[in-house]
């Protein structure tokens, strides 16, 4: 059943989508990212390691004149694309295989999320150099320090600007009895930047 979502804000909740047991990335973070990417109508999105797509589908309903590529390598987690794509009755293309490949055969894209890279970040960040946008934003989801440090390294090398991190340490409240509980998700970087006009060298 397709699920009408009217609302422009990012963030739509958790349990809105269809999760199975693939990791999905929480809405406040999804708000942090989406914002980070200063998306327009008519952008060309890339999500990279989509997962559920949560993302993906984020996107596509802020770019409706836009088209919106979903890349993942697991079969699980393709499937809860194509669900969740139905589910809220989006335009995606799902995209299966490795990214780094994927990001070639699209050819130009305005916006990238890498949110997953299978140990392949420094390969699919060399893509990104050559097929971003000038003026084009992207931003990396991290969960460990050495992702963060390998990205760095590769964006502050290249033809990166507005070059930024933000660690997000997000906890909710639950309710047990008459008391609230606050339980905290693991912390999440998040890394952005903005390609320069004379294009990013996309070597490593």
């Amino acid at each position: 059943m397709t699920l009408d979502w009217p609302y422009l804000t990012p963030g739509i909740p958790d349990s809105a989508f269809i999760r199975g047991k693939v990791p999905m990335t929480k809405a406040e973070v999804r708000c942090v990212t989406l914002s980070k990417l200063r998306l327009l109508p008519d952008h060309v999105v890339v999500d990279v390691g989509a997962g559920t797509g949560s993302i993906a589908v984020e996107a596509a309903l802020l770019c409706p004149r836009g088209r919106v590529y979903a890349i993942e390598r697991n079969g699980d987690a393709l499937a809860l694309i194509e669900q969740n794509r139905r589910r809220f009755g989006v335009e995606l293309c799902i995209l299966p295989g490795e990214a780094y490949e994927q990001l070639d055969a699209i050819g130009g894209f305005d916006r990238v999320i890498i949110s997953g890279s299978g140990g392949r970040l420094r390969d699919i960040l060399r893509v990104c150099g050559r097929r971003l946008s000038p003026g084009g934003r992207m931003v990396i989801n991290a969960v460990t320090v050495e992702t963060v440090y390998r990205a760095l390294d590769v964006l502050k090398s290249d033809d990166y600007e507005e070059l930024d991190v933000v660690s997000l340490n997000v906890a909710r409240g639950r309710f047990v009895g008459g008391s609230t509980l606050m339980e905290g998700f693991n912390p999440v970087y998040v890394i952005s930047a903005t390609r320069g006009d004379g294009g990013a060298k996309g070597e490593t």
